[in-house]
């Protein structure tokens, strides 16, 4: 998962993702998170399923598969007033690498702990990316 924006991603400290109604990290911009996720459908968003967000990403995790997720903000401005709005949208991995060369790992402290066995303590982004948007690439 990796913020992009200048503004960032829930406001200045950060806002939750959620996969379904299960809270994720609390992410902000420069960082990025690795999950292992179980196989089945996730649905992303950045409130619980009774909140006002925007629309879900929805992913259906592949056994084996590898997918990267952008998360960044959308600044509307119309004319006098402007406010923004949390956006999450699935990338190619190759591209998220290239991307998060930079970035530095979220803290665990940020992880929801009753997701923290499947977040990944690796400092660096992912080397080996085996597959692209919606295509994983069989081990």
């Amino acid at each position: 998962m990796l913020p992009k924006s200048e503004q960032p991603f829930g406001g200045l400290q950060g806002g939750w993702l959620f996969d379904g109604p299960q809270r994720l990290a609390r992410v902000r911009a420069g960082r990025f998170a690795t999950f292992h996720l179980n196989p089945g459908e996730h649905t992303f968003s950045d409130t619980a399923p009774t909140g006002a967000g925007e629309k879900p990403l929805v992913i259906s995790v592949k056994d084996g598969g590898q997918y990267c997720v952008r998360l960044f903000v959308k600044v509307i401005n119309v004319q006098v007033y402007s406010h923004w709005q949390n956006q999450i949208e699935e990338i190619p991995c190759q591209q998220a690498q290239r991307e998060a060369a930079h970035l530095k790992p979220i803290e665990t402290r940020r992880v929801d702990p009753a997701v923290r066995a499947q977040f990944d303590t690796t400092t660096t982004f992912p080397a080996q990316i085996k597959s692209s948007v919606n295509h994983p690439t069989p081990p």
